[in-house]
């Protein structure tokens, strides 16, 4: 079975290979990984990786909430191309979260991260451990977690969760006087009782917790209920091998919903409900221990015990025992034997587990002036769990323009219109896993397609992601192989290579990484080595130090040291990174952040940013060429070997006077633009790094932001950013056409000329968020914001709002306006509007529509004025699976 599965896994992954490897890929996916991790109280952290550096800003609601949004930045100096416009569902099925969905589709909002969990959750969030990551930290006893969990670092689709020491239950139900079922009401459940500490359902299918019940409540009518579903014949579980005889279940009745929304269930009904969703677990719970599924077991087990007091509550607490032992977590099998002691002293099995405590090993006290090793726990069963997204959606605009042109001194009608999108966009994600207690194996393979209906040469296709990753739960070690992201050591973008870490001791690892830069370039693609030592891993205090070295053609593209330093806390963080370039002398990047979260439920955050973009590199010397040169293609002049053809897109077929980089066989064409050929024609290594830092501008942002909750519904914040991008001066060289006026290349590293400063660009935004301001569950948010560069003023307006008019359907609608000037006398204003609405069918299937209308008005001092309206629609779907 297990190779089956395996290969099912594999064979998937490489149709889908195939599949896009002959499509004609638009923004890169990234996100890398989302695990679920539980620590020793119980409380969850959800880790979310990226591929790219964040910010995390805010989000919103804060407290308690079915839905939640995170807004996240992304640095200027990262290429718009590589984030903007994407979207996707990057979430495993988990019993925490229902959806998880990123885009970067909205620019008024910019990127964020929607959640939608199973059922009402309180949770906080916070940067992670570096500027990769976000972290969402739930609190136990709210989303099914409990308290006695230790950190298994699975992701949520396999994280096992951690049953109950005392079981707390909303409401006190009567149980028929059976032996077990006295013991569900024994002394201990009573007073557990008396707190009323609500605990709701792990499990996706354990309905939703019982409502409180309204005084003088009226009774409701009837439900229809389906005639009783006989239980399949199941082997038998236990009473032959040493282990207590598995219950006998009653059979499974399905209950038909009714019209009342808010019903009200009689004691008997609730006990009678209960009785019958903890019968299915049940037979979830005994299928996953027969066939070897024993995180499954434990997920089942866990969720009966979440429910309020059944007939099946002792047997339930008593086979999460039994699971975890089987798992090799003896402390955890420990303390659910001791809580079935506890919670039900005179329980039909408690000799049998009085004597199965007998034989597991004590928990012996740890000295605090002693590390202990941890005894190696024995390997369990391999489980397979596999999860993704393949989304496709269709984008077409059309866009009308009116204006006016002068003829003979006599205005004209000068109306036109055209088609200026038609493109068909396309994400696939998938992730395949193969886990136990000691090993987590993951096959990744991501991908996006774009294609251009209006320009075929325009389509573009990307496999962002294919690797195979490696992590020992146990000896603290990992590797992953393929095409991946950067997450450290100094390497900046996708390559394709070998990556693996070693934790020596629990708060230092020491990393490695080798391979090829994956983006494509022109030449020759850089390779590197690079390694790193991470310190502090587990503690608040942290950080890391790398050293890498990257080369081109044989010469060094990058030589480079750097390291991190990170404060984290729950409620505060800080982050400080910087990298050196040895070879160009200079600082590459350097950048800090820092949130602090107060209990008034006032959040600040600050960022610092300065790097070299694009960043350091010797092969800036040639992007520089590229611009006036890449396309070129030089050859002799067949009727004078002293003289050089040049053909050029942008200009016609010219004739040079002699140039030495003329193939001397008249043979081949070529574009002089690699760093090979400078070389050979003369440039030293000196020459190629002063033309390269030329090539290269400075780009600076900092920004403030404070937002402050008001009461639960409302919250009101503000921000602040200024930035920066420096000039570049003239470099290589050229001559001036006098017939055209541009100066063209007569030097084989071309012609880059000044470029001036962007000068400071402030800009100030107010907002206004809530939740059920219009409709129930709905979140709304008004934006204000202002602008001003040297060159340009703009103030904007934007309002949205996303609601859920059923279950089943999503609904946000946008509304936008926007006022611009320039020095130079030229005026626009633009008046938008659109709505997007999603159905959700059999919870893993989605199908989105967007309709959106665009007014803009433009005049400039040297041009007519024009008005155009615009129109654009898309529409597509979403498949998890």
């Amino acid at each position: 079975m297990k190779f089956a599965r395996t290969h099912k896994i594999l064979r998937l992954l490489c149709q889908l290979v195939l599949l896009w490897s002959i499509s004609g890929l638009v923004s890169a996916e990234i996100i890398d990984d989302v695990t679920f991790k539980t620590d020793a109280k119980g409380e969850v952290d959800v880790t979310i990786d990226f591929t790219v550096p964040i910010q995390y800003l805010r989000h919103f609601p804060r407290g308690k909430s079915q839905e939640m949004v995170i807004y996240f930045g992304i640095p200027a100096s990262v290429p718009r191309e590589r984030w903007l416009n994407y979207e996707s569902n990057r979430s495993p099925v988990s019993s925490i979260v229902r959806i998880m969905q990123v885009s970067t589709r909205d620019m008024n909002t910019g990127p964020k991260i929607m959640f939608q969990f199973h059922r009402p959750a309180e949770f906080n969030v916070t940067p992670g451990r570096n500027n990769q990551s976000i972290q969402v930290h739930i609190k136990p006893g709210v989303v099914g977690q409990q308290a006695n969990g230790a950190s298994t670092g699975l992701p949520a689709a396999i994280a096992p969760p951690v049953p109950p020491l005392v079981v707390t239950p909303p409401v006190v139900v009567p149980v028929p006087a059976t032996p077990k079922a006295a013991a569900a009401t024994a002394e201990p459940a009573v007073a557990a009782n008396a707190a009323a500490t609500t605990v709701q359902p792990q499990s996706p299918d354990a309905v939703k917790p019982l409502p409180e019940r309204a005084p003088e409540a009226v009774k409701p009518a009837a439900k229809a209920v389906a005639p009783a579903v006989p239980a399949p014949v199941a082997a038998q579980l236990g009473g032959k091998d040493g282990l207590p005889l598995f219950p006998k279940l009653d059979p499974v009745t399905k209950e038909e919903p009714v019209a009342q929304p808010a019903e009200i269930l009689s004691v008997a009904d609730q006990l009678k409900k209960s009785n019958n969703q903890a019968a299915a677990l049940m037979g979830k719970g005994r299928d996953g221990m027969l066939k070897g599924e024993l995180f499954t077991a434990i997920d089942a087990f866990n969720a009966v015990l979440n429910l309020p007091p059944n007939k099946y509550s002792a047997d339930a607490q008593l086979w999460i025992g039994i699971a975890r032992e089987r798992t090799g977590q003896q402390a955890k099998a420990r303390l659910e034997f001791e809580s079935y002691l506890k919670l039900y002293p005179d329980g039909t099995e408690t000799a049998w587990v009085r004597q199965r405590l007998s034989r597991l090993p004590a928990a012996a006290p740890v000295k605090a002036t002693a590390s202990v090793k941890p005894a190696r726990p024995e390997a369990t069963k391999f489980e397979f769990n596999q999860y993704g997204s393949l989304s496709t959606y269709y984008h077409t605009g059309r866009s009308l323009t009116y204006s006016t042109k002068t003829e003979n001194g006599v205005d004209e009608p000068d109306n036109s219109g055209k088609t200026d999108l038609s493109s068909l966009i396309s994400q696939v994600s998938m992730t395949g896993r193969a886990y136990n207690n000691r090993f987590d194996n993951r096959l990744v393979f991501q991908a996006n397609m774009s294609n251009n209906l209006l320009d075929s040469s325009r389509s573009r296709s990307r496999i962002s992601a294919a690797f195979y990753d490696l992590k020992n739960r146990v000896d603290d070690y990992s590797g992953r192989i393929g095409i991946q992201s950067a997450m450290g050591g100094g390497v900046l973008g996708r390559f394709l290579g070998i990556s693996a870490g070693y934790g020596f001791s629990p708060n230092w690892r020491v990393n490695v990484s080798v391979g090829e830069m994956a983006e494509a370039v022109l030449g020759q693609k850089p390779q590197f080595l690079s390694s790193s030592l991470d310190f502090g891993v587990n503690s608040p205090l942290g950080g890391s130090v790398y050293i890498i070295d990257q080369t081109v053609e044989g010469i060094t593209d990058r030589r480079a040291v750097g390291g991190s330093l990170r404060y984290f806390e729950q409620g505060k963080s800080a982050l400080a990174m910087m990298d050196y370039d040895v070879q160009f002398k200079s600082v590459n990047i350097f950048s800090w952040q820092g949130t602090l979260n107060l209990d008034s439920g006032t959040d600040f955050n600050v960022m610092l940013d300065h790097r070299k973009s694009p960043s350091l590199s010797i092969m800036n010397a040639v992007y520089g060429a590229g611009q006036t040169s890449a396309t070129q293609f030089y050859w002799d002049d067949p009727n004078d070997p002293t003289r050089c053809l040049i053909d050029n897109p942008f200009y016609d077929p010219v004739i040079t006077p002699d140039r030495n980089h003329c193939l001397a066989d008249n043979s081949f064409a070529y574009t002089p633009t690699t760093l090979a050929m400078l070389l050979q024609n003369g440039f030293t290594v000196e020459e190629l790094i002063e033309l390269a830092r030329k090539r290269t501008a400075i780009s600076n942002q900092v920004q403030f932001g404070v937002s402050q909750r008001i009461e639960e519904k409302w919250q009101v914040g503000a921000d602040i950013v200024a930035s920066n991008t420096s000039g570049m001066p003239e470099s290589g060289t050229g001559i001036k056409n006098e017939t055209t006026g541009a100066v063209e290349t007569t030097g084989l590293e071309g012609y880059f000329p000044a470029t001036p400063s962007s000068g400071t660009t402030w800009t100030f935004s107010g907002r206004l968020s809530g939740t059920d301001v219009i409709a129930k569950r709905d979140q709304s948010t008004l934006s204000l914001s202002y602008s001003k560069s040297p060159m340009v003023k703009s103030s904007m307006l934007y309002l949205n709002n996303r609601s859920y008019p059923s279950e089943l359907w999503t609904l946000d609608g946008t509304l936008r306006g926007m006022r611009q000037s320039d020095t130079l006398g030229g005026k626009q204003t633009l008046y938008s509007m659109a709505a997007r609405t999603g159905y959700n069918w059999r919870t893993n299937f989605t199908w989105e529509v967007e309709l959106g209308v665009d007014w803009m008005n433009i005049s400039y001092s040297a041009f007519n004025p024009a008005t155009i309206w615009r129109g654009y629609a898309s529409s597509g779907f979403r498949l998890d699976f």
